[in-house]
């Protein structure tokens, strides 16, 4: 939940879109800034914050109402920071959990 953050801010970069036809696919880099509520105002922006740089990437079709997302993947390839509870969210490659 995003309620923990006293701030964040998401970034997207580096577009590339390829069309065909009524679909769309669709890459961004990523870099996520999140500042923890619950940390001491006077702790160094490292340890008050946490960031996350990626890959986002989706699948978009063509309708009568316009471009509508079919699906979309963020891929963290970097974390940084103070992670808090943030490491439990993480890809497991066991499958469980």
């Amino acid at each position: 939940s995003f309620s923990r953050f006293e701030s964040t801010q998401h970034l997207l970069s580096g577009h590339d879109v390829d069309f065909e036809g009524d679909k769309a696919n669709l890459r961004a880099n990523l870099i996520a800034i999140h500042i923890w509520k619950d940390r001491p105002v006077e702790a160094s922006l490292f340890d008050r914050s946490f960031i996350a740089g990626g890959v986002v990437t989706a699948v978009l079709t063509r309708t009568g109402d316009g471009w509508r997302i079919r699906r979309i993947e963020n891929r963290v390839i970097w974390r940084t920071g103070h992670l808090g509870d943030m490491l439990q969210f993480a890809y497991n490659p066991s499958g469980s959990g």
